[in-house]
């Protein structure tokens, strides 16, 4: 799943499947690259999983995310070096 970071920072959605994101189209490095991800359970099958290509987190591990039917997450990423890496973070679980 290819997020363009030309169009938006911003994106809402809904796990379908278990997605391995990949951010395209980045700010050239030496300038803040910020990305806010609101994450979805579907309402049938939830328990889906995300991950970032390039990802770093805390202590190199990644969020698990809620797993309840309908539940959100929000995580929030940068990147300072034109995309290679991306710093992640947990901003918030199960938002209701």
């Amino acid at each position: 799943y290819n997020i363009d970071l030309s169009l938006s920072n911003y994106f809402d959605i809904t796990l379908g499947t278990n997605v391995t994101i990949t951010f395209t189209n980045p700010s050239a490095a030496g300038v803040t690259t910020p990305v806010t991800l609101i994450v979805r359970q579907p309402i049938a099958s939830p328990g889906k999983t995300l991950t970032v290509t390039g990802a770093k987190y805390t202590d190199g591990t990644a969020p698990i995310l809620s797993t309840g039917s309908s539940q959100v997450d929000v995580l929030c990423y940068w990147s300072i070096d034109g995309g290679t890496t991306y710093f992640g973070t947990f901003a918030m679980a199960n938002v209701s």
